[in-house]
């Protein structure tokens, strides 16, 4: 059995990865609790923790560019529409959703990782 936190032959790491987005993201809202930013920056810091998922991304062979939704099938992104477009967008909404929930008597416990 394969241990999930050695590094791939390509010299990936998955959890890595996960753990650095995870981390500026919590520094990203730390951060904010310390300045009290504007709205207009809070909606986009988010961008900055997908930074090192694009990259992951990109340097992995093995990268699924497309997303299969019920009733529609499968859409494929080509070029890097699906890098510096999707994954930019599903960390931004899954980011500030979060974010959201905590403001709402500390309902961020209750998310998944």
């Amino acid at each position: 059995m394969e241990n999930s936190g050695e590094l791939s032959p390509d010299g990936l790491s998955v959890p890595l990865t996960l753990a650095a987005c995870v981390l500026f993201g919590g520094f990203m809202g730390l951060l904010d609790d310390w300045m009290d930013l504007k709205w207009r920056y809070k909606a986009f810091m988010p961008l900055i923790a997908a930074l090192p998922l694009i990259s992951y991304a990109l340097a992995s062979p093995l990268t699924r560019t497309s997303i299969s939704l019920p009733f529609i099938g499968a859409i494929p992104f080509e070029g890097g529409l699906y890098y510096f477009l999707v994954i930019p967008i599903i960390v931004m909404i899954v980011t500030n959703t979060i974010n959201m929930l905590g403001g709402l008597n500390g309902l961020e416990t209750l998310c998944p990782p």
